[in-house]
């Protein structure tokens, strides 16, 4: 995922904002670059998870501020 320039913005914005911000202009690759989903959405609810001696994990929940575009070649 951090590979993605647009996801590891969302997770910058996660981590430094509150619940409500909105982020513009996000894409969701899927199976190549040149395939996408973009739009405007806000971050509703971060819940970061870390057992001992395990990887971290999150869950995101956000909704989206209008009708997802979908690019795709």
């Amino acid at each position: 995922m951090l590979g993605n320039t647009q996801q590891k913005a969302v997770v910058d914005n996660i981590i430094n904002a509150a619940p409500g911000t909105k982020l513009t202009d996000v894409q969701f690759n899927l199976d190549s670059t040149s395939n996408f989903f973009s739009g405007d959405l806000y971050i509703k609810s971060f819940d970061p998870s870390a057992p001992v001696g395990d990887k971290l994990g999150f869950t995101v929940n956000f909704e989206g501020d209008s009708t997802l575009s979908l690019t795709a070649e």
